[in-house]
């Protein structure tokens, strides 16, 4: 996986940048999830991806309703014991990926929402 340095803050950072820095999150977590088989959570960030490439005005809601509440986005871990493509050894490490990739998707969509309020 790509090492991509994600917003952490708002300032001086143009719509254009956060909405770069947000695709290519999420084109990271589509790589993530695919790689190990979780269906579910692939099948929404390609939505929020597509709602993305296509200026959906709904997209940033869409990704940060996501993050709430039992079985949210935030719940996912990649294990196999959940049936998911993974050796046991490797779950500590991509889980530790996945959730910088979650911080770094919802920071960004945040940052986003707020240039365009």
């Amino acid at each position: 996986m790509s090492s991509t340095t994600y917003v952490t803050t708002v300032p001086n950072i143009d719509s254009d940048e956060l909405t770069a820095e947000l695709r290519s999150g999420l084109d990271e977590a589509i790589g993530l999830l695919r790689e190990h088989g979780e269906r579910h959570w692939l099948s929404w960030a390609e939505g929020c991806q597509r709602e993305l490439d296509a200026y959906d005005s709904a997209v940033l809601d869409h990704i940060l309703g996501a993050y709430g509440g039992m079985g949210s986005f935030n719940d996912l871990l990649i294990l196999s014991s959940n049936g998911h493509l993974i050796e046991p050894e490797r779950e500590a490490v991509v889980n530790d990926r996945l959730w910088h990739l979650r911080s770094a998707i919802w920071t960004t969509a945040r940052a986003l929402q707020h240039k365009m309020q």
